[in-house]
């Protein structure tokens, strides 16, 4: 049987190629081609048999609500992630349409190149017990699709989308135009905060063209020890609150990694280093108020304060009266 690995992937430094041409020569060992997918360019890498540059900036259609979800609450304030003002497409495309858009697309693309069995993964999901992956690729029932929950509880309403598997047309059933439209079209309706709630919903909901007799629900990928090295809930931006007109800079380890890779950053006042720190610990955060009317420069690293690692420079102008950054934050 033909079968091919989709990773996911967004190479911005030398520690994050390192973890994905680990992937890439794991998955060869396995003798499973390999498709390597993202919103930018991808180099070109030994052992890659398939490339897809994916940009959804133009697509009409969003797959999540566009309610405000909580990032985190320190001390009394709530820092939020969606910013509210429509007009900043240049964010929402990317949270709202990017993932489903790429699973539809990517599967069907492995259809038409004949491959009946595909993975997905996210480039940064390290298992601790390789043996895990090894045999989830040698041993599965290849007439069936398989999704793993994000929490182990019977209410449990999303599914994992760093990790699943499946033949390929059953998962190409799955992200239908059709069902596509549809998820698009409930998201106006009721709130579909996250990717993992969209799956659950594709899956479970009657509305759904989804045709579920070879589908298995696996339990909770945390039985498994797994590693998300780079989850977007590890925190380090600028916030506004409306009601307040001040700017706050968070710095957060998402209170769930239960893991200890780190998150670095660096935020610098008119060029000068005022704040630089890692965290391990999940949990752990600093917060504090900005100046208004100020350039500020942060940066965000994948682990220790060096260059390999260095994951994305953003410069922010601290304007009371005009938002200058997608993220939300308040006092109640």
């Amino acid at each position: 049987m033909k079968k091919c690995v989709i990773i996911s992937n967004y190479v911005v430094n030398q520690y994050r190629e390192s973890v994905l041409k680990d992937k890439i020569k794991f998955f060869k060992s396995l003798d499973i081609d390999v498709f390597l997918v993202s919103s930018d360019h991808i180099k070109k890498y030994d052992g890659v048999d398939h490339y897809l540059t994916l940009n959804t900036k133009w697509c009409e259609d969003k797959y999540l609500s566009e309610n405000l979800h909580l990032y985190i609450s320190a001390n009394g304030k709530h820092f939020w992630y969606k910013f509210p003002n429509k007009s900043n497409l240049h964010y929402k495309y990317s949270l709202e349409t990017y993932f489903v858009k790429m699973f539809q697309t990517t599967i069907h693309h492995c259809d038409l190149l004949e491959y009946e069995f595909v993975f997905f993964m996210e480039f940064d999901i390290v298992f601790h017990d390789t043996t895990f992956i090894e045999n989830v690729c040698k041993n599965v029932d290849t007439s069936k699709y398989y999704f793993y929950k994000v929490v182990d509880k019977v209410d449990n309403n999303s599914y994992h989308s760093l990790f699943f598997y499946g033949n390929v047309k059953c998962l190409k059933n799955i992200f239908s135009d059709k069902n596509l439209k549809k998820i698009s079209e409930l998201s106006k309706q009721q709130n579909i905060w996250s990717v993992e709630n969209s799956l659950w919903i594709m899956i479970n909901n009657p509305m759904f063209e989804t045709d579920t007799t070879n589908f298995v629900q696996n339990s909770c990928l945390d039985d498994v020890s797994y590693v998300n090295l780079f989850t977007s809930n590890n925190i380090v931006d600028i916030f506004y609150d409306y009601s307040l007109k001040k700017y706050y800079f968070l710095h957060s380890k998402n209170w769930n990694d239960h893991n200890q890779n780190k998150i670095g950053a660096e935020l610098y006042l008119d060029n000068v280093l005022i704040y630089k720190d890692v965290f391990t610990t999940d949990g752990k955060y600093n917060w504090f108020e900005l100046e208004n009317n100020r350039h500020y420069i942060i940066k965000k690293y994948d682990g220790e304060v060096c260059e390999e690692k260095l994951y994305t420079v953003k410069q922010i102008y601290t304007d009371p009266d005009t938002p200058s950054t997608i993220y939300f934050c308040t006092n109640n």
